[in-house]
Order: structure tokens, then sequence, then C-alpha cells
């Protein structure tokens, strides 16, 4: 074999080194393998993750630029805690989109779409019975991917997905709570009785009120987590730090 023919594919096997590293590190984040906040440095990332130092930086920049990672100079890589600012954003956006598609799947969809919705429930039933917890989330996320998939939206669900990470952990801790779990089940098969039906407003409804719930939930969240989050109060105090009047605060 000649250079020319040996070059592209060294390049094509660094390039799906890279991606398989990003993709990895990725998911222990969000799977919350790697615990919020723990700080690690980049010789023990290339090590574990099988990468040399130039590829893992630009895994980390682009880690960054979704608010998983933050780079500490001299210090090393914090894996980022979760910001409430940033999980209500990305669960808005997901709202904004996923409320439309449901409205389009009323329209389009067909029994087949029905039949593999039924599946995806029976298997939510048995990750919560097992308590699988990362299967369970992936399992939540199947179903709902399924109503994209069925009107041909795929490209929308993958965006969202890639934007999620922070919102993504929330929901994993908070499927912990095993009645939480089962009531997300539940809130699934009224959502598929309200298809059954034809009813198109109560299912936007259940929509509506299943992906806000976790406005109900983020106080107990913060009390049983407190070292894993930055809350939006927090965050705005900090942004504001200069604007602050600091006699004020002694008066």
């Amino acid at each position: 074999m000649d250079s020319t023919t040996k070059a592209p594919n060294e390049k094509e096997n660094a390039l799906f080194q890279k991606d398989g590293a990003y993709a990895n590190l990725r998911r222990d984040i969000i799977e919350l393998k790697l615990k919020p906040g723990l700080i690690i440095s980049i010789k023990e990332l290339c090590d574990h993750y099988e990468s040399s130092r130039s590829p893992m930086r630009d895994i980390l920049l682009r880690l960054e630029q979704e608010g998983l990672v933050t780079l500490l100079p001299q210090r090393g890589i914090m894996i980022s805690k979760i910001d409430f600012k940033r999980v209500k954003e990305e669960r808005f956006l997901r709202v904004s989109v996923e409320s439309k598609i449901m409205q389009c799947f009323m329209r389009e969809h067909t029994k087949a779409d029905i039949v593999s919705l039924e599946k995806s429930i029976e298997q939510q039933a048995c990750c919560i019975k097992e308590s699988e917890f990362r299967k369970f989330l992936a399992a939540d996320d199947e179903f709902h991917n399924k109503f994209y998939l069925a009107v041909g939206r795929s490209w929308s669900a993958d965006v969202i997905n890639s934007v999620s990470g922070h919102y993504k952990r929330v929901r994993l801790l908070s499927i912990i709570n095993r009645s939480i779990s089962e009531n997300i089940l539940s809130q699934h098969r009224e959502m598929l009785d309200a298809i059954d039906k034809n009813n198109e407003q109560h299912l936007l409804d259940l929509f509506n009120h299943h992906l806000t719930k976790l406005d109900e939930e983020e106080p107990e969240f913060l009390r049983r987590f407190p070292d894993l989050c930055i809350t939006s109060s927090a965050e705005d105090r900090r942004e504001d730090i200069l604007g602050n009047d600091f006699l004020v605060t002694l008066v």
C-alpha cells in the first residue's frame, strides 16, 4: 500500500477515535457516571478514553460549548454542575418543538406507530421493575422520539437531544425515585389513550404537564442534591456581582 492510500485511512481512524471518545465521555457525563462538580486532569481523561491530548482538547472544547464541562486553567477539567437555568432553557426548546410534533402526529400517525408506542411502554415497565434507571431514561427518550420519526422530523429530535445534557441529568436523578418513574409511565399510558380516542387537546394537556412537572419537583431535587447543582438565582447573582452594592448588604 502506498502513502497516497494509507494517509486517508489514518485520518479516518483518527476521526473515528476522536468521535468515539467524544461520544463515550458525553454519555458518561449525561448518565452520571461522572459526578457533577468532579475535577479531573486531561491526562486522566486521555488515559481512560484512549485519546491523545490534541483530540481530547477538541473534545473538551466541544463539551464546554454544550455546557457539560468547565475548563479550569492550571487545575484541570470540571464536570459541570447541573444548572437549573440551563435546564429550563433546554426544556423550553423541547416543549416548544414537541408540542407541534404532537399535533402533526395526530394527523399523520398509523396503526404501526401506535403498536410501536405500546411496545415502548412495555419496555419502560420492565426497566422500572428491574430498577434499570439508565435504561428507563433511554426508553423514555425512545418513546418521545417515535413521535418525531412518525412525522419525518428525526433531525429535530437529534438537535434537541444534542443540547439537552443538563435536562437529561436532572431527569435521570429524578427517576431514581420509583414513584416518579411510575408516574411517568402512567402519563405515557394516558397519552396513548388520548391518541386512541383522537383527543388532541387532551394529549397536548397531558404532554405539557408531563414535561413541566419538574417545576414542582425542583425544590425537593435541590434539597436532595445541593452539591450537584447551580440554581438560577445563584447564577444570576454571580452575573451581576459588579453591579451589587456591598454596603447595602450590611445595612
